[in-house]
């Protein structure tokens, strides 16, 4: 198994494109000529030995991070900035990338600018970091991994939120969330893929930062108060099922 060496490089969004498109031998013959600048910062920074053609080591990073079986996408949204940080997991490292975006101040929050740099870092230590570094500065989402025990994993009622009109449990999933998105300081959304096995599993979650603390929105639409340090544990333990998972296909 290859490991790769430890790598972080800033790149312009239109560079980004390239280089994922390079690799993916996605590139026609119009766009070599207009790509001409392009290539020189791909070089300038190291992915590229020269136009077209990535460094090695970069196309095999990039070709793990976009083709990879398994990772997360993780979206945080805080104070009209949404962050994306897309980890791969592959059997050589953990390869991420992340860009931010700005969002109408709006009900829809609908994005209004791109930030035009996308950082892309390869390393061969646990995603958890990669994750953390994307998260909105509460301490609570950004606290290190610790499951909240079972009995502390209390289901949030609706009815018991300074105004609401709720009058009985088990109100639709909407409108709850509607009243979260107006108390809402922080919020974090990871999706999880394994197709490790051949076969495409998906897993998300969400978690709420309130006034008054954490609560985590599972695939079951069960609404549960958790305690700091639930989002780090939930990276965890999915980051081992994706190791499990390379185990038992043989990728050591």
């Amino acid at each position: 198994m290859r490991q790769f060496p430890i790598r972080n490089v800033e790149l312009s969004l239109a560079a980004w494109q390239l280089a994922v498109k390079a690799v993916a031998d996605d590139i026609d013959a119009g766009e070599e000529e207009s790509a001409a600048s392009t290539w020189e910062e791909l070089i300038g920074c190291g992915v590229a030995n020269e136009v077209d053609e990535l460094d090695p080591m970069w196309r095999h990073a990039l070709t793990s991070h976009v083709r990879g079986p398994a990772g997360f996408r993780v979206r945080s949204v805080y104070d009209g900035i949404q962050v994306q940080t897309d980890i791969t997991i592959s059997a050589d490292g953990t390869l991420t990338s992340l860009r931010r975006r700005n969002l109408e101040p709006s009900a829809q929050a609908q994005v209004v600018e791109v930030d035009p740099v996308v950082e892309f870092v390869v390393t061969s230590g646990h995603p958890w970091p990669l994750v953390q570094r994307g998260l909105p500065p509460l301490p609570d989402l950004r606290a290190d991994p610790r499951q909240t025990p079972l009995t502390n994993q209390v289901e949030f009622d609706l009815r018991l939120q300074p105004g609401s009109s709720v009058e009985t449990p088990g109100t639709a999933l909407i409108e709850t969330a509607a009243m979260l998105d107006k108390q809402v300081q922080g919020r974090v959304s990871i999706i999880v893929f394994n197709e490790i096995s051949g076969q495409m599993q998906l897993a998300s979650q969400l978690w709420y930062q309130l006034p008054d603390g954490l609560v985590r929105v599972g695939e079951t639409s069960r609404i549960l108060r958790v305690e700091p340090g639930d989002l780090g544990y939930h990276v965890l333990y999915q980051t081992l099922g994706i190791q499990d998972s390379f185990g038992r296909a043989g990728v050591r």
